[in-house]
C-alpha cells in the first residue's frame, strides 16, 4: 500500500475518532463544522479505493478499517444539520454497490479482501434510510455464493479459525437482515434458509449461536407458528437445536458460552415454539441434561430459565410443569439466587392454583 493511501487512511481514522467522540456527547460546534468540511472527503476516498484499502489486509487492520467505515455510516445522527440525508444517502448506496461488486469479483476466494467487502455489505445494509432499492437479488446471489465455500471450506487448510469464525458470523447476520428487510417479501425459502444454518453449524463454532438464535426466532414467530405452515414439522428445524445444544455444551463454559446460551434458551422457551409438534418435550428434554451436567453453574443456568417462564402465557408454562418443579428443587435451595428468588415468588403469585400447594410453601 502507497504511502499516500497510508496518509488518506490516518486521515479517515482521524475524523472517525471525532465521529467517536461526537456521538458519545463529548462534541462542539467546531468539531461538527471541522467533520462537515471533511466527511465527504474521506467518505468518498472509502468508498473508490475500497479494493486498494483491502489488498493484503491483515486481521488487526480489518479491524481498524472497518471500524472506520463504521463511524462514517453512523455519522448521519450527527452532522445531519451539515450534510442533507440524500448526500449521506448517495454515499452508503455507493458504498454498498462497491461492497456487493467486491465481493462478486471475488468469487470462491476466502480472504481478508473478501470478509473486508463482506462486512461492508452488512455494515451499509443496517443504515439504509430508503428500503427501495435494498439488492435483494444481489444479497440472495452472495449467500448461495456463500453456501458454495463453506461446502469446500474445510480443505482450505490455509485459512484460520478466527478468519471462519468471521465469515460464518458475518453470513449470519446477513441471514437475520435479509429476514428483517423482507418478511413479506421473501424471494427464497425458509427452507433454503434454515439449510444455510445448518451448514453453518457444522463447524461448531459457539461465536454464531446467537445469531442462529436471532434467525430461528424470526422462522419461528413468522412462519412455524402458522397452523397450515410447510415448516412445522421440518427436520432441519430439530437438528439445528441439536447441532445449537451440541456446540455449546461441548465449549468453554465462559462469558460466549452463557450468552450463547442465554440465546438460545430465549428461543425454546417461548410461547410461539412451544405451540409447536413435540417443542414442549424437546424444551423439557434438553434442559433437564443441562440441569445434570455437573460442569455448568446451576444457579445461572436455572436464572436463565426462570427469566424464559416468567414471561409464558399460562398454558405453555402448564406444559413445562416437571421442568418448573424440577427447577425449584433441583439440588439445594441455597443455591438459588435474587433472579430465581423473584421468579419463585412470581410463578407462585400467578399459578399457584395449578399446582399443589407444597411446590410453593
Amino acid at each position: 500500500m502507497s504511502f499516500c493511501i497510508r496518509k488518506k487512511i490516518n486521515a479517515a481514522e482521524f475524523i472517525s475518532h471525532l465521529i467517536d467522540i461526537g456521538t458519545k456527547g463529548g462534541h462542539c460546534e467546531g468539531t461538527l463544522k471541522f467533520i462537515s468540511l471533511h466527511i465527504e472527503t474521506t467518505f468518498s476516498f472509502l468508498i473508490n479505493k475500497m479494493r486498494v484499502i483491502s489488498t493484503k489486509l491483515m486481521f488487526q487492520d480489518y479491524t481498524k478499517y472497518i471500524n472506520i467505515v463504521s463511524s462514517h455510516l453512523n455519522s448521519l445522527s450527527l452532522i445531519s444539520a451539515e450534510v442533507t440525508r440524500n448526500t449521506h444517502q448517495s454515499y452508503i448506496e455507493r458504498l454498498q454497490r462497491e461492497s456487493i461488486n467486491l465481493v462478486k469479483d471475488l468469487q470462491s476466494n476466502v480472504n481478508m479482501q473478501y470478509l473486508y467487502g463482506l462486512h461492508i455489505l452488512y455494515l451499509s445494509q443496517e443504515v439504509r434510510v430508503d428500503r427501495l432499492n435494498d439488492y435483494t437479488e444481489d444479497i440472495l446471489y452472495i449467500l448461495s455464493m456463500s453456501m458454495n465455500i463453506c461446502q469446500n471450506i474445510t480443505t482450505k487448510r490455509n485459512l484460520r479459525e478466527r478468519i471462519v469464525s468471521e465469515y460464518l458470523l458475518l453470513l449470519s447476520k446477513l441471514i437475520y437482515q435479509y429476514l428483517v428487510n423482507n418478511l413479506e417479501t421473501l424471494k427464497t425459502t425458509v427452507g433454503t434458509l434454515l439449510s444455510y444454518l445448518q451448514q453453518f453449524l457444522e463447524f461448531g463454532l459457539l461465536k454464531i449461536i446467537p445469531e442462529v438464535a436471532k434467525i430461528l426466532g424470526i422462522v419461528i414467530d413468522h412462519f412455524m407458528c402458522k397452523d397450515n405452515n410447510e415448516y412445522r414439522s421440518n427436520k432441519i428445524l430439530i437438528f439445528i437445536f441439536e447441532k445449537c445444544f451440541t456446540c455449546i455444551t461441548e465449549n468453554n463454559k465462559d462469558n460466549m458460552f452463557w450468552t450463547a446460551m442465554q440465546s438460545i434458551m430465549g428461543v425454546i422457551i417461548s410461547n410461539n415454539f412451544l405451540r409447536l409438534p413435540d417443542a414442549a418435550e424437546f424444551t423439557k428434554t434438553h434442559i433437564f441434561t443441562l440441569l445434570n451436567n455437573k460442569v455448568i453453574s446451576l444457579s445461572k443456568l436455572k436464572s436463565i430459565i426462570f427469566s424464559r417462564l416468567v414471561n409464558l402465557e399460562v398454558d405453555n408454562t402448564l406444559k413445562l410443569e416437571a421442568l418448573l418443579t424440577d427447577c425449584l428443587f433441583h439440588f439445594a435451595m441455597y443455591q438459588c439466587n435474587a433472579k430465581i428468588d423473584y421468579a419463585h415468588l412470581f410463578i407462585a403469585k400467578h399459578l399457584n392454583k395449578y399446582y399443589s400447594q407444597n411446590i410453593f410453601t
